[in-house]
């Protein structure tokens, strides 16, 4: 699906037609949105300790794109957690 997208979307700036340029965002901005879902699943968001701490507004079952790609960058890590480094460098 991910390269089917970004190949459709390229394929469209090769287009004779004025809204070419549309169409290649709307393709990559689903493609980045499919990305993130696939990264940063609504359930496995949700179950985190660190999005259950912060406020909401209304909806409280559906996480944010930007909470999926932190998501995806801590991998469900809390917020609290000291990260160690593994490798120490001489000066």
């Amino acid at each position: 699906m991910e390269i089917g997208a970004f190949t459709g979307s390229l394929d469209t700036i090769s287009l004779n037609n004025a809204l070419r340029y549309t169409f290649f965002s709307v393709g990559i901005r689903e493609l980045v949105h499919h990305v993130i879902d696939r990264l940063g699943p609504n359930e496995n968001v949700i179950d985190c300790d660190w999005w259950k701490n912060r406020p909401r507004k209304k909806d409280n079952t559906t996480a944010k794109r930007t909470e999926k790609m932190e998501y995806a960058i801590r991998a469900g890590l809390s917020e609290g957690l000291e990260i160690v480094p593994i490798l120490h460098w001489r000066s």
